[in-house]
C-alpha cells in the first residue's frame, strides 16, 4: 500500500491597524478669561487704538476678557412669570406706584428685553406669564373692624372661585386647546388696573399649576424657573379643602384680611406649601429640575413682612433661602434697569456672578501711553491712553457695546453718564500702576457676554536699558522669560505674533478678575503677554559743524542693500517710506527715531540738501548681541562712525548716530563728471600760477 499524505499550508497575515486616538473634547471653564496684546508696529489698523503719523515700534495695545460660560440646558428651559397685577402696581392708593407695572413691562419687553434676550439663549427655550389681583373693595363686606379676629363669612367672603376670577394668563401659546408655554414674542401687557387694590397669592400659584402639571408639560425633559414677583402683603386667602391647591377654582371663596390688619402671609404661606406638595407629587424636586425665585417689587416690600414672606417661600420649597433666589427692588427712576439685570442673570443661568472687577498691575517693563503728557489728572490719563471698556453681546459679535472711552461713561450702553448701572467705575492708580474697571454691585454678568477692558502701553526706558545690558529677563533655571500661550490679539494672526511663546518683557506683574459666584468671593488670574523691545536709534542729520540739516531724504533698508542695483531689484529689502529730515521741538534735524530689532540696516541717502555734498554711499548700521549686551556700530563706503557721532545715552539706552554732510556743490550720486570738472580746472589753474611764480623767482635771481 502507498499512502500520500498531502498538507496545504495557509498563510495568513494579520494586521493591527493602529487606534486613533482623539483628544478628549474638554469641558469649557465656567468662567473663561484672557489677556492678549497687539504689537502696533505692523501698522495694521487696530479698531480701538487709533494711533497715526508716530513711530508705532514699541506701542502694545493690552485686552483683558472676562466672559461667562453657562449655558441654559441643550433641551431648553421652559419658563414662568407669576406677576402681581394688583392695582397697587399701577396706583398710588395703598402704598402703590403707577411706575410698577410700566417698569416689569420695560424689564420683559421688547428687542432688547428679557423674554427675547432668553429666547435667542437657545432655540428650544420656551417661556409663558401669568398675573394674580383679587377683586376691589366692595366684594367683601365689613360691618366692622375687629383686630386679630379669625376671619368667618360675616367678616369677609367672596362667594367667586377665587383661583379663576383672581389670576389671568398674560402671555402663553394656545395648543391642544389648553394655553402652554411657547417662544411668543408679544410680550406682557400689564392693564393699569385701578379698581383691583386686593392681592390674592395663591391664586397666582393655582394658575401656575395649570401650565406646570399639564402632561405634556412635565414630559417635555427641560428645566423650569418660576419667577414670582409681587409688590405687597397678600390680602386673600383661599382656604383648602385638603392639602392641594389643585381645588383653588373650586373653592367657595376667599377669606378677607385686610392690609391694615396685617394681610395674611402665614394663611398664605400654608397656601404655598400647598403648591409645593402639589409640585412634588407630580415629580418636581426644587432645585433640580424646577427652580423659584421670588422677588418684592417696591417701597412697600422693603418692609420686614413683606421679606419674610418671600423668603418663607423660598424655605418651604428648598428647606433654606437659597442665594440669590430672593432679591428686592424699591421704587426708582433705575427700578426697571434693575428688575431686568436680575432677571437676566435668572434667567441665563441658575448660578449668579456680580461684583466683577478687572484688575491690571502694569510692570516696570511697561507705562500707559502718553503718561507724560497726560499729567496727573486721572481721567485725562486714561483718555489719552485710549482706555476702553466694552461689552460683546453673542448675538452681535461684531458691534461690541462701548461703556467708557475718551475718559468717560457712553450713558446710552452704560445706562446713566456716570457711576452706569453696568459699569461704576474705571481708575489708574499711579503708586501701583493699575488700572481697574469696576462694575455696578447690583450687576448681574450675562452669561455668554464678553467684557473688556483695553488700553495702550509703550515699553519704558528700564526695559530699553535692562533689554540693551543683559537682554530679556531669565527664570530660576537661565530660560529666557516667554510670553504664555494664547496671548496674542486675534489669536493665530501670525502677523501679529509678539507674545505667545516668545522672549520678552511681562506687561504685567499681576493681572486678575475678582467677582462673586452666588455670594463667594472667587478670583482669576490673567496670563502674562510680553513686549519685545528694539534699540531705539536716534538717527540726525547734522553738517560739519554739528548745525542741524534739514531736506536730506533717507530710505531705510533692512538685511540687504546693492549699490549697484536698481530701485526695484533692492525693493525687497525697503523698511518703510522715504524720511525727510525735519527739525524737532530741540532743534534736532531728526531722520528717524526707530526700535530696530538685531540685523544689518542701510541708510541711503537719495537727497542730500541744497548747497550739500551727498554722503560717499549708504550709512551701514549693524545691531547685535554682544556678551548679553546689545551693541550697535556703523560706517560709511567702510568708514566706522565712532564716539562722539555715535553714542549710547547711559539713562535712557538709546543710541545717537549723527550723519554728517559737508557743505559745497552737490555731488550727483548717479556718478557722472558733475562738479567734478571744477575741481580739475581750478587744481591746474592752480599748478600753472605756482609754476609761474617759481620762474619769475629763477629769472629775478639770474639778474
Amino acid at each position: 500500500w502507498l499512502i500520500t499524505y498531502t498538507r496545504e499550508i495557509i498563510r495568513m497575515r494579520i494586521t493591527n491597524e493602529p487606534v486613533q486616538e482623539t483628544e478628549p473634547e474638554l469641558p469649557k471653564p465656567e468662567v473663561e478669561i484672557h489677556k492678549r496684546i497687539d504689537a502696533l508696529r505692523d501698522e495694521a489698523e487696530n479698531p480701538d487704538s487709533p494711533h497715526t503719523g508716530e513711530d508705532l515700534t514699541d506701542l502694545y495695545r493690552l485686552y483683558l476678557d472676562y466672559k461667562v460660560n453657562t449655558v441654559q440646558e441643550p433641551e431648553g428651559v421652559d419658563l414662568l412669570f407669576v406677576l402681581d397685577h394688583s392695582g397697587s402696581m399701577n396706583y398710588k392708593a395703598y402704598g402703590g406706584n403707577p411706575d410698577r407695572a410700566p417698569a416689569v413691562m420695560a424689564a420683559l419687553n421688547g428687542e432688547n428685553g428679557v423674554v427675547a434676550e432668553f429666547l435667542r439663549m437657545n432655540e428650544k427655550n420656551q417661556w409663558a406669564a401669568v398675573g394674580f389681583k383679587g377683586p376691589d373693595g366692595s366684594a367683601y363686606w365689613l360691618p366692622f373692624h375687629i383686630p386679630n379676629w379669625t376671619p368667618g363669612p360675616w367678616k369677609g367672603y367672596r362667594q367667586e372661585n377665587a383661583g379663576l376670577h383672581d389670576s389671568e394668563v398674560l402671555s402663553a401659546v394656545r395648543a391642544g386647546g389648553v394655553d402652554t408655554f411657547g417662544r411668543q414674542t408679544t410680550g406682557v401687557n400689564l392693564q393699569a388696573e385701578t379698581e383691583s387694590i386686593l392681592t390674592n397669592y395663591a391664586a397666582g400659584l393655582w394658575r401656575a399649576e395649570q401650565f406646570l402639571n399639564q402632561p405634556e408639560v412635565k414630559a417635555d425633559g427641560r428645566k423650569k424657573v418660576v419667577i414670582f414677583i409681587s409688590d405687597g402683603i397678600p390680602t386673600l386667602y383661599i382656604p383648602m379643602n385638603g392639602e392641594t391647591l389643585e381645588g383653588a377654582d373650586q373653592t367657595l371663596g376667599s377669606w378677607y384680611y385686610p392690609d391694615w390688619d396685617g394681610g395674611c402671609p402665614e394663611e398664605t404661606l400654608e397656601n404655598f406649601r400647598y403648591f409645593v406638595n402639589d409640585m412634588t407629587s407630580g415629580g418636581y424636586t426644587f432645585g433640580e429640575n424646577l427652580e423659584l425665585y421670588t422677588i418684592g417689587f417696591g417701597n412697600s416690600m422693603q418692609a420686614t413682612a413683606g421679606q419674610n414672606l418671600l423668603m418663607d417661600m423660598l424655605t418651604a420649597a428648598y428647606g433654606e433661602v437659597k442665594d440669590g433666589h430672593f432679591m428686592t427692588i424699591a421704587d426708582s427712576t433705575a427700578a426697571s434697569q434693575k428688575l431686568k439685570r436680575i432677571l437676566s442673570g435668572i434667567v441665563g443661568s441658575g448660578d449668579t456672578y456680580r461684583n466683577l472687577v478687572i484688575q491690571d498691575d502694569l510692570s516696570r517693563y511697561v507705562d500707559l501711553c502718553g503718561l507724560a503728557e497726560a499729567g496727573t489728572d486721572q481721567t485725562e490719563i486714561l483718555r489719552v491712553a485710549k482706555a476702553k471698556v466694552t461689552l460683546t453681546d453673542p448675538a452681535d459679535p461684531s458691534e461690541p457695546k462701548v461703556l467708557y472711552q475718551d475718559g468717560g461713561f457712553v450713558a446710552v450702553n452704560n445706562q446713566t453718564a456716570e457711576n452706569g448701572t453696568i459699569l461704576q467705575s474705571v481708575s489708574y492708580d499711579p503708586l501701583t500702576k493699575t488700572v481697574t474697571a469696576t462694575f455696578h454691585p447690583d450687576y448681574v454678568v450675562q452669561p455668554g457676554f464678553t467684557y473688556t477692558l483695553s488700553f495702550d502701553v509703550k515699553a519704558t526706558a528700564e526695559a530699553y536699558e535692562t533689554y540693551g545690558e543683559t537682554g530679556y529677563d531669565k527664570d530660576e533655571n537661565g530660560d529666557a522669560i516667554k510670553g504664555d500661550p494664547d496671548t496674542d490679539y486675534l489669536g493665530t494672526d501670525p502677523v501679529n505674533a509678539t507674545s505667545s511663546e516668545k522672549e520678552g518683557f511681562r506687561s504685567n506683574d499681576m493681572a486678575k478678575a475678582v467677582y462673586t459666584h452666588n455670594g463667594t468671593g472667587e478670583e482669576l488670574i490673567y496670563p502674562h503677554p510680553v513686549i519685545q523691545v528694539s534699540v531705539k536709534l536716534f538717527l540726525e542729520k547734522v553738517d560739519q559743524m554739528g548745525a542741524a540739516l534739514e531736506g536730506a531724504v533717507f530710505q531705510l533698508y533692512q538685511d540687504g542693500y546693492d549699490p549697484a542695483k536698481t530701485a526695484e531689484e533692492n525693493a525687497a529689502f525697503r523698511l518703510g517710506d522715504p524720511v525727510t529730515s525735519t527739525k524737532n521741538e530741540e532743534g534736532r534735524a531728526v531722520i528717524v527715531r526707530k526700535g530696530l530689532e538685531p540685523g544689518t540696516y542701510y541708510l541711503v541717502e537719495t537727497k542730500a540738501p541744497d548747497g550739500y555734498h551727498s554722503l560717499e554711499g549708504p550709512v551701514r548700521i549693524v545691531i547685535e548681541e554682544k556678551l548679553g549686551k546689545m551693541t550697535v556700530t556703523a560706517d560709511i563706503a567702510g568708514t566706522s562712525i565712532d564716539y562722539p557721532k555715535l553714542e549710547q545715552d547711559k539713562e535712557s539706552g538709546e543710541w545717537n548716530l549723527k550723519v554728517t554732510n559737508n557743505a559745497g556743490y552737490e555731488l550727483p550720486s548717479t556718478g557722472g563728471r558733475g562738479s567734478r570738472s571744477f575741481y580739475l580746472a581750478g587744481f591746474l589753474c592752480l599748478l600753472l600760477s605756482l609754476f609761474g611764480r617759481i620762474g619769475k623767482a629763477c629769472f629775478r635771481r639770474s639778474l
